[in-house]
Formats: structure tokens, sequence, C-alpha cells
């Protein structure tokens, strides 16, 4: 149909609408949808690009309106925490601190239109008494002043005019000037206004349409000055293929490692257009909500046709291999030198090459075989260096891979090379630089080198600072995700003039050459450990690509299954920081079966509600997992028993390990209606890998894991090789199965670690051993005694 004949019926058709609706009054006229020929003509007459029909027409299911790109307002809001804002416990000033504060982002996409500040402040008693006024800043802008006076915690309201605000904001807080030039600064505590870690700032307005370009990504769907959970939407046809879900679980990590701390889920739709942005996944011309996908593969973004302001991105690809590299090119673009980018709105399938990972090769865990500088931890912005007497602590964070061990004397060294500033007003004796790990105070290394020697020294003039110190970490304190906190205690002399407070061109430094060390570590552990699974996505992130992975997944998996892999997916990507990209995906039984043996060298993460009891019952075989009926047991081993193999039976045996929990779980599991959780066994096809299984009752309650794991206390308490988190985040958790030890370690470190574990084992062998030397002993010693008799001439009878 050219363009000619396409405005003629447009004309026409509209002339008959407008005929035919003439005698309607105006709300009855307004309610009307235009005649479904015209829906037609408009639909068609929409090019993605030349000879491309971007829109067809909607199927009678969808029941939208053609006429509903209306541009309205959307609105935006949003509760800022100061939790959320990285000081969970609140902000404390005390007597002689001038201020404190901090920093926040807003999104960029977003316009605000109406805000405010609501604090929630106690202090100490002497505090009190003496009534300070406590000042308010935004952007150096003063919000409001509050006169303190009550112990108890009091909430204060501030409204926060809009055109305070910016894209980077910094709230910083006062205390009079009058009160803190008293210079009684104060180290006992009894002296403090603290604000309380639930303050927070609510933000109201508008989302911003953006323009359709590829490069802004991963704008819409994320934006880094967005300080809230992220959320993201999928949209599959009725019947996703494997290589469909491979590539939505592929883009899902990484969204997961940008938006890292902040955390993202998914949503997904089967052939349903979400009123939100949203990524869809398919086929060239395959029809998804109504909506027929480009005939050229390729990455595409497009403005939603039915809702204002939202986008949608197209992934139109065939083969595995063409969703890799449209993901790759989504996620990372590359031109080739002389390529000008024109249409920025569409990306063609770029060949990319993409080499397997290697064992703990993850970007965010930090090297086992070398020292570490503390520089290399540094985040954007962050410094080892802190100005003035009054600073925040310098922050750290590194991951690790979970399965670190030490043995028997070996230790992590965090070597602290720092500087104090020379200022005479500093208490050199009660000064010092605190040193804590995840939490747990280490040290305080001291402003001078300490010993009779050294005082000695120091009185007659020498130089005896210390500049360095050696601090050995217990290995039980390094798990996963840590944190090292560098802290400057300055305490000033009583005697020490006001200006000192406020002087800001003084330092302290933690010098480049500062390094941890934990290169005497080993990779072993028991498995399996859902802790480990919820921490770091182990063993799977054991390469970080996934390439020793299989993803396996009901027939037909249900929305919400698929959203749990994919927040799986993204909590992955948190916690490795790479994309996840040569997993082996299978759907159904019959797909497993046709691929039994690639499976034999793989972990396998399975995703399934315990409805899909068919499939999931043969990947049960072996474990300590079973069905009766529909109902999900746990198998009693009871004293013998040869459940997965004659090797094993002997082993639960003779190390004397009947399984004592699992009488236990089957009674908690069978008398709950409705639960969600993780289970984990070694995997049905090769008994030294394992298998992970991410289940719940229905498909209502595995929506909720996500939300449940968001929860640190949830997460700390996931655990052993079945967790249940029932009702309102109950969690319950036991070890019910078999277990392998898994890691790069000597045969002599293994027998090491079994004695260790084994006591009454290790006296048993001891004991054998004690008298198998004795008789060995014995008999070499009387056959000594025989030839000693018989060389001296000694002979039987005599």
């Amino acid at each position: 149909m050219n363009n000619f004949t396409k405005v003629l019926l447009l004309t026409s058709a509209l002339a008959f609408s407008t005929h035919g609706f003439a005698d309607e009054n105006d709300a009855n006229a307004k309610n009307k949808e235009l005649p479904q020929a015209l829906q037609e003509i408009l639909l068609n007459s929409t090019p993605l690009e030349q000879n491309e029909n971007y829109f067809t027409e909607l199927s009678s299911s969808d029941n939208f309106n053609v006429n509903t790109q209306e541009k309205k307002d959307v609105a935006y809001s949003a509760e800022l925490t100061f939790e959320k804002l990285g000081f969970p416990q609140g902000i404390t000033m005390t007597l002689g601190q001038k201020q404190s504060g901090l920093n926040f982002t807003l999104p960029t996409d977003k316009i605000i239109t109406k805000s405010k500040l609501e604090l929630f402040i106690s202090a100490t008693e002497n505090m009190a008494q003496k009534s300070p006024h406590f000042t308010v800043l935004l952007n150096n802008q003063e919000l409001g002043s509050i006169v303190i006076s009550n112990v108890e915690t009091s909430g204060y309201e501030l409204n926060v005019p809009s055109e305070y605000l910016a894209q980077e904001n910094s709230l910083t807080f006062e205390i009079e000037e009058g009160l803190s030039a008293d210079c009684q600064i104060d180290y006992t505590g009894f002296n403090e206004i603290s604000i309380e870690g639930n303050s927070f700032l609510t933000v109201e307005g508008n989302a911003l349409e953006i323009d359709s370009d590829l490069t802004l990504f991963p704008l819409p769907f994320f934006d880094k000055y967005e300080i809230s959970k992220g959320k993201v939407e999928y949209v599959f046809s009725r019947k996703p293929d494997a290589s469909v879900i491979k590539a939505a679980h592929m883009l899902s990590s990484f969204f997961g490692d940008k938006a890292d701390y902040r955390g993202i889920q998914f949503k997904v739709s089967y052939d349903k257009l979400p009123h939100n942005h949203s990524i869809f996944f398919g086929k060239p011309k395959e029809k998804i909500a109504g909506i027929s996908l480009p005939e050229k593969k390729g990455v595409y973004i497009r403005n939603n046709p039915y809702f204002y302001p939202y986008k949608i991105i197209f992934v139109v690809a065939e083969t595995d291999e063409e969703f890799e590299n449209e993901i790759l090119q989504l996620c990372d673009p590359i031109f080739s030198p002389n390529e000008k980018l024109v249409d920025v709105s569409y990306y063609p399938v770029y060949s990319r090459t993409v080499t397997e990972s290697s064992e703990y090769d993850a970007p965010k865990w930090i090297s086992t075989n070398r020292k570490v500088y503390l520089r290399e931890l540094l985040t954007a912005g962050q410094s080892l260096t802190t100005k003035g007497f009054w600073h925040n602590s310098i922050h750290l964070p590194f991951r690790t891979a979970p399965d670190l061990f030490m043995m028997y004397d070996g230790q992590a060294d965090l070597y602290v090379s720092y500087e104090f500033p020379a200022e005479k007003e500093l208490n050199e004796r009660q000064s010092g630089l605190n040193v804590s790990l995840s939490g747990i105070f280490l040290d305080k290394l001291p402003v001078n080198k300490k010993g009779l020697l050294e005082n000695m020294w120091r009185l007659f003039g020498g130089n005896a600072r210390q500049t360095y110190r050696h601090v050995q970490l217990d290995p039980s304190y390094i798990y996963g995700e840590n944190d090292i906190e560098l802290y400057f205690d300055l305490r000033l002399n009583d005697n020490a003039p006001c200006s000192v407070f406020q002087n800001q061109n003084i330092k302290s430094v933690i010098d480049s050459s500062s390094y941890i060390d934990l290169s005497h570590s080993v990779h072993y552990a028991r498995l399996p450990n859902l802790s480990y699974f919820v921490g770091a996505s182990f063993p799977f992130s054991k390469y970080a690509d996934y390439s020793q992975t299989a993803i396996l997944l009901p027939e037909n998996p249900t929305e919400s299954e698929l959203k749990a892999l994919f927040d799986m997916s993204a909590r992955s990507g948190a916690a490795t920081g790479a994309i996840i990209s040569k997993p082996m995906v299978l759907m159904g039984l019959n797909d497993v079966q046709k691929h039994e043996q690639e499976l034999e060298a793989k972990d396998i993460l399975i995703v399934s509600t315990l409805i899909n009891k068919n499939f999931l019952s043969v990947l049960f075989r072996n474990s300590a997992f079973t069905f009766n009926g529909f109902e999900l047991n746990i198998y009693d081993y009871g004293i013998l028993n040869f459940r997965g193999g004659v090797m094993r039976g002997l082993e639960r045996l003779f190390s004397g390990d009947f399984r004592s929990q699992n009488a236990d779980a089957n009674r908690y599991v069978r008398t709950s209606l409705a639960w969600r959780g993780f289970l984990s066994m070694l995997s049905p096809f090769d008994s030294e890998k394992i298998a992970v299984v991410v289940t719940a009752t229905d498909d209502k309650e595995i929506a909720k894991l996500s939300d449940d794991l968001d929860d640190p206390q949830v997460n700390r308490e996931v655990g052993g090789d079945l967790t249940v988190i029932s009702g309102d985040k109950r969690v319950v958790k036991y070890t019910v199965g078999d277990f392998i030890y898994s890691g790069n370690v000597s045969t002599l470190f293994k027998i090491m670690h079994f004695a260790g574990e084994h006591i009454l084992w290790l006296a048993i062998f001891s004991v054998f051993i004690v008298m198998m030397l004795s008789l060995i002993i014995s008999k070499i010693l009387q056959k000594r005694a025989v030839r000693r008799l018989e060389e001296g001439g000694y002979h039987k009878g005599e």
C-alpha cells in the first residue's frame, strides 16, 4: 500500500468516524475507540526503518486504545533514608565539632517539584541542657535552625525548596558557632547529638522523557544516580526458547553489576505490554504483545506506542551466538574505527570474541596470589587521605571467593603505612589509627613507638614516630564480602586553641605502599553450602561467566520462576562484576536427557516450584530430597543406608554422620503450608559437582525470594543444604544430605584436614598405627636378639 493510498483511506475513515459519532454527547465521545480499520492503518503507518513495519495491529486480547500515547506527566516519588545513603547508624556530633553531613544523588531522568526532610534527633543530657542551635544546610543553602533541648528522640520536619536540589547534593549539619567556640572538645560521649539512621528525605516530581539513544544505556532502566532499588521489566512471547532465556539471564547479570549495593529486581511478562520501560526478547518478525518485532536482527530502542514517556528496547536474534553478541554490544558497545554511528537507536549484530573464564577470575574478587595494595580497593571519589581533625572513616570494601581457607598457622597480613599530622596540639598518647575489618575492631595503631628505649629517645629529641604496622588478620574474619575501615582518631591537648578545630590545612595519610596479602590462603570448602550461594553465587561463580554451569528449567517456566532466575543472575553480577555469558540453558526433561553426558562436568542451577514434581523427581535421585505424592519429603538415612552408593553409605557410617537433622527437617517441611527457599545436593549427573535448587511451594512464594535476600538478617541465616523461608521471613536451615570437599589443595592437606575434623577417627587411627609399629618393632628386636645370641656362641639346649 503506497503512501497516497494510506492518506486517502485515513481521510475517508476519519470523515466516516466523525459522521458516525456526530450525534453522541461529548462525554460518551471521549470514551469511544477508533474503528478497528482505522487502528490498523495508523499502526501500520509507523515505520521502524525503511521497508520495515514497526507496529502491526494489536491482537483482540490486548484491549489497548491507539490514542493512549497522550503525553501526560508520570508521577515520581522516593524516600531516601540515611540508612540507604550509607549511614545506617545515623550521624553523631560531639561538643567541639563544627559540622558533619552526607552526600546523595538524584536520578537523571526525574524532575523534583516537592521535597521535605524529616529528622529524628536525640541528645545526651549534658548536651540538651546547653540547648544548642542545630543548623541544617543543603548545598550550602540554609533549610532551618533547630533548638535541641530534648534527651528523647524528637522529629523535626523541614521543607526543602526544589530549586536547592541538584543531581549531586550535600546535606550539612552545623552546631552553632558560639557553642563550638567554647573549645570544650569531648571524648567521653556525655556531650553528643545523634541524628538517627531512620531520618529521611522525601522527593516528589515527574519522570522525564529521554532520547531514543542506545548509547545512553543502561538508561532509562538503571540510573547510576538513583539510590533506590532498580526495577527492570522483560517481555517474552508465550513460549520463549532457551536462547531467549539465556539472553535475558545474561543481561540480568549486567544490571546486577551496575546496581551493586542498590539491588535490582525483575518483572517478567508473557505477551503483555507493561505500563513502564521494558525490554522485548524475540525472533525476527515474531509478534509479542500485539507488536511485530523487526525483520532485521539487532537491538532497537523506540518509544512505547501506548504509554508516555516510556521506552522499549527490542533484542532481536535467532541463535545463541547472535543473542550473546547483541547483549555484549548493548552493554559494552564497540565500533570499527572507520564506522560512523548515524542511527543511535539501532545496533546491528556485531561479531564478538569472548574467552572463557578461568577459576576465581571474577573482576570484583581480589587476588589471592599476590599482595593487593589498598589503593587498588579505592572507589571513584575515594582517597587514602583525610583532612582536618573531624572526618569520616576510610572504608575499603573488597570481595573474596567464599571458599578461602587457611590452615593452622596461616594468617592474612594487613600492612598499614601511615602518617599523623605534625601538630603540637595533637595528643600523641591518646591519638591512634583505628583498624577494623567488617565491623570487628582489630587494633589501634599508635602515633609513636612504644617501649622504654623509644620513650627515652623521644625525650632526647629523637624521631620515635610509628609509621607502619603489620596487622595479622584472623582467617575466620574474611568471608565473601568484607570492609577494611581505617579511622584516624585524633585527640587534642586540653589547652588546644579553638582555631585548631576548624583547621583544614592538615591531613592524615595512609601511604600507597599499604597492602593486604592473602597469598597464604587456599581454596577449600565443604559443599554444598547455601550461604556461599546467596552470598556470592558459589560454586557457579567460581567461573564468573558460568562456563562450567548448566541452568535447568521446567519445559514451560512461569513468569515467577523466570523472575527468580533473573534475580539470582543479578545477585551473581553484583558479587562478581562479570557478565554471565556462557551457561548451558536446558528446558524440560527431554532437553535434560538429551544432554546428560554434557551435564557430567557441570554444576547445576535449577529454578522450579515444587508443582513440577515429575521434573524435580528425576533431578532429586540419590539425594536427601524425595516426593511423597506431591509433597516434598526429607529422606531419613538411619545408621546404615546405601542411598547414593555403597561408598557414601560406608562414609556416613564410619564418620559417625547419621544425619540427625533429617527427621526434624522432614517434619518442618511437611507441616508448612507455604514456603520458599533453597535446596542443595550433589549433582545427579556427577557426584563431584553441586546442584542448587531455587524453589517454593508455588509461584506466589518463589516471587518473594528476592525481597527475602535483600534483608541482611535473612541473608545471614541462610546455610546448610536446606533453607526454608516461610511467613514473614522466618528462616530455618538444616544439613540433611551428602557432601564433598572441594578445592585446589594437596592430598596431604586433605588428610590433615580430615584428621582435624574427625578427632575420634584420628585417635583410633593413631592407636592402630602405634599397635602396628609396636608389632613391627617387636619382631625386629626379637630377630636382633636371636642374632646376637647366635653370634655369642649360645645355642638352644646349652
